[in-house]
């Protein structure tokens, strides 16, 4: 039980001590200064990660001066640049030499297309839900999800944990653990090889902890600001042990992994979403999974949003005397950035 817990903590503390510590800072014409990074320039903005408001999306016009450490790959330069003074004009260093450009617009003119995006960025969303219930039913529940993602050029980390806890009684609780680490790399435009590992503790399906490891291939058919789909399918390795021994119950196994992950912004503040995984076992033609989440999201501003989410959940070999499926309605309230 302590490893257990361990384990949960340190994934959970590698996901916090991932978010990268900001390297500069914009100012603006109206005196604002905003601590975070470069993404990218662009022929009418700059584009800037805040370490509060989250991406930015910046005139030329508004901006006075950059300082970052991110560099620059410009088209007629062998060594990749770093921007300097703004004062006159815009000044780069590209390895101890010196090249200016009027406007910015003019920069990103000659900036090459591996730029995009020059830094890590960062984006992800942390929601909260409760429910409580007394009288006839003594019931209490929570639900946690927080999920991060860091994105590079063809680079992306994915990592995700959630808690869930039911206590049905005075003195009886379950509780259950997700965690994931995922990452991507992106081959071409659209494609990327996945690979993964998941771990996962649930009291109330008789699971001590079940370990996933995984790898295969994504297509993203579309990212925007206001909607996104990508699939992912491969072979998965599943270990699992179990509170209560269940002879019946594979611990090891192989399967097939097929996920799928959809939102589309209905309104300017409202989001529709969709997200499923199924394993097959390859042992056991009887041995599947399906998890799924379907919800709305209402944005109250850029940071802060309500939730409404479904889970379905289908084991159709359980472990013990768990049932088959698992069916959740949750409100709640979430924080991007």
């Amino acid at each position: 039980m302590c490893r257990s817990y361990f384990k949960t903590g340190l994934l959970v503390l590698l996901a916090v001590a991932g978010v990268s510590a900001s390297a500069g800072v914009i100012e603006l014409n109206n005196g604002d200064k905003i601590h975070g990074d470069l993404v990218n320039i662009t022929e009418e903005q700059v584009i800037w990660q805040s370490e509060l408001l989250g991406e930015l999306e910046i005139p030329h016009s508004s901006v006075k001066a950059i300082e970052s450490d991110a560099t620059l790959e410009i088209v007629d330069q062998t060594e990749p640049c770093k921007l300097g003074s703004m004062v006159e004009g815009v000044a780069l260093d590209c390895a101890g030499k010196s090249v200016t450009y009027e406007h910015l617009s003019g920069l990103a003119s000659q900036l090459s297309t591996n730029n995009a995006p020059l830094t890590w960025v960062n984006k992800g969303n942390f929601s909260l839900a409760a429910y409580q219930q007394r009288g006839n039913t003594y019931s209490d529940e929570w639900y946690i999800t927080a999920e991060t993602r860091f994105t590079k050029g063809p680079f992306r980390h994915r990592l995700e944990f959630d808690y869930e806890n039911y206590v049905s009684g005075p003195g009886e609780t379950d509780e259950e653990y997700k965690a994931l680490y995922a990452y991507d790399y992106f081959f071409s435009e659209q494609w990327f090889f996945n690979t993964y590992i998941a771990w996962e503790k649930d009291e109330a399906r008789n699971l001590e902890a079940q370990y996933d490891l995984g790898a295969g291939l994504g297509h993203q058919f579309w990212e925007t600001e206001t909607k996104a789909l990508e699939i992912e399918a491969g072979l998965s390795y599943i270990t699992k042990d179990f509170l209560v021994d269940d002879p019946t119950a594979d611990g090891e196994y192989g399967a097939g992994r097929w996920s799928l992950d959809w939102w589309h912004e209905l309104a300017e503040d409202l989001r529709v979403f969709h997200n499923h995984q199924l394993l097959q076992s390859f042992q056991q033609s009887n041995d599947y999974e399906v998890d799924t989440e379907t919800g709305l999201r209402y944005f109250f501003n850029a940071a802060l949003h309500g939730e409404i989410k479904y889970e379905w959940d289908y084991d159709n070999d359980p472990a013990g005397d768990a049932e088959r499926e698992d069916t959740k309605w949750t409100l709640g309230a979430g924080y991007r950035w």
